[in-house]
């Protein structure tokens, strides 16, 4: 399984963090796969007693971000 991360340059915040953190290298995300009946309750206006927070979990960038990296 091929993972990608795109995120988005809000006033170059994530160029900023690639630039003073070696280009993100070795960093960790945390991913939530989940689907929508899962979400915590606060994203519906009449709760989600459904919900489950533990749907996480966490994987490391085990390589640069740099030659990925692309202004757009």
């Amino acid at each position: 399984m091929t993972l990608a991360l795109s995120v988005g340059d809000i006033a170059c915040t994530t160029t900023a963090l690639c630039l003073a953190y070696q280009n993100l290298g070795q960093a960790t995300v945390l991913i939530y796969t989940t689907f929508a009946h899962y979400l915590d309750a606060r994203n519906f206006p009449d709760g989600n007693d459904s919900a489950d927070p533990m749907q996480e979990h966490l994987q490391g960038l085990h390589e640069s971000l740099a030659p990925q990296f692309r202004a757009t």
